[in-house]
């Protein structure tokens, strides 16, 4: 607690026992004051802890000082704001937990034969990706990748793979590896947006779409990205009302301990008196 802010209180209490000066229901009033006003937007950054108080006893004053105006119906509480977000999860699918494929090694020294190489088998990859062998397509994609592990687009390609293999973990980690090697590449934001719109992810799929659409628009993946849009923005609206009835009820909460400090206050001074 502020030593500062206890101070400054004892000025203004200078009548209160000691009792209550250094009870656990002082110190809990400083502190949920204090965290409400931690938890404001930074348009209120000024707010400050006195302020909520103030907004805790206007509160008390409008219920009319009654106990049972402030406390949480325990029905309501079961049925809060979490649970009421509902999103169509159609064609979203069980993530897959295979183990984590090859990546090849970041500090091989990368020949020309080897980027020639490298370069056949992601050939042979595409063959085999237009006869639908999708897995004989991993297994080329990641020969080329060992050949040469910095070349972003191997990464994506085999990505692009496991997304038609409705394994999108493993698109996301070759993802994770091509956007480290060039983040301004649109195809892993492109693949990984898709991967992640397989596991309902509906904020990172429309942020990762999006980002994609910006660096190399494709009618394909905004199609995609319109589908995933208005989901992302259902949860965001969600969370934006969820967080307001927090801080509302935080504020109850508040004023609901500030009547039971005030009634302490009340019968210490009548044992003083």
């Amino acid at each position: 607690m502020d030593p500062r802010k206890v101070h400054s209180e004892m000025q203004y209490l200078p009548k209160l026992n000691q009792d209550f000066i250094h009870s656990e229901e002082r110190r809990f009033l400083w502190e949920s004051a204090e965290s409400i006003e931690n938890s404001m937007s930074p348009t209120s950054s000024h707010t400050t802890a006195g302020k909520m108080v103030t907004a805790a006893d206007k509160l008390l004053k409008e219920t009319g000082n009654k106990e049972t105006d402030l406390e949480i119906d325990a029905e309501e509480e079961e049925s809060s704001e979490e649970s009421e977000l509902e999103i169509d999860n159609e064609g979203v699918i069980e993530p897959d937990r295979d183990e984590p494929q090859e990546m090849g090694d970041e500090n091989l020294k990368v020949t020309g034969e080897m980027t020639n190489q490298a370069t056949e088998k992601k050939r042979e990859a595409f063959d085999a990706m237009r006869k639908g062998e999708l897995h004989r397509a991993v297994d080329l994609f990641t020969d080329a990748i060992k050949l040469n592990p910095r070349h972003t687009i191997l990464y994506a390609n085999r990505a692009s793979v496991y997304v038609q293999l409705q394994k999108p973990n493993a698109a996301i980690r070759d993802c994770d590896r091509a956007i480290k090697i060039n983040p301004d590449s649109a195809q892993p934001y492109k693949w990984r947006g898709r991967a992640f719109r397989l596991l309902g992810y509906w904020q990172e799929a429309a942020k990762d779409l999006s980002l994609a659409c910006q660096l190399d628009y494709d009618e394909e993946t905004n199609a995609i990205l319109k589908e995933v849009q208005p989901r992302a923005q259902k949860i965001i609206q969600h969370w934006r009302k969820y967080e307001q009835k927090c801080k509302e009820d935080e504020l109850k909460e508040l004023a609901k301990r500030r009547k039971k400090v005030l009634e302490e206050q009340e019968r210490a001074q009548k044992d003083l008196e």
